[in-house]
């Protein structure tokens, strides 16, 4: 079973995210911000991360960047709301993230992104 690492310094987000891809067979498991997630995804078996992108202490930029530097295949979906969505998504496309959705997103919209990247990780 894939393992996604969902990232955000919201807790109610990330738990809605967690309950969507729970009841569609993904296991979870979450971090709060992006020193925490890579704490995580260096002990863990992370097959998708999921990350915010305005986070305290590491944001989403310097986690992808991070994680990058070491695990330069991961698929990485990022999300991010408000007008800054397109500044961040652009450093987030310069450090290498995959995909991207805008907050506030469907769970049929995150579904489809997961499962795009998932179905690329299983080949």
């Amino acid at each position: 079973m894939l393992t996604i690492l969902v990232v955000d310094d919201e807790a109610p987000l990330r738990a809605a995210v967690r309950e969507i891809l729970e009841i569609n067979g993904y296991q979870v498991v979450e971090a709060c911000d992006g020193l925490e997630a890579f704490q995580v995804f260096v002990s863990s078996d992370i097959g998708l991360v999921i990350t915010d992108m305005v986070m305290p202490n590491l944001d989403g930029i310097g986690f992808i960047t991070k994680l990058r530097e070491s695990f330069p295949f991961v698929p990485i979906l990022t999300m991010s709301g408000g007008t800054r969505i397109a500044s961040e998504g652009q450093l987030a496309t310069d450090v290498y993230e995959n995909e991207r959705l805008a907050k506030p997103f469907t769970a049929a919209e995150l579904l489809k992104k997961v499962a795009k990247l998932t179905s690329e990780v299983e080949l």
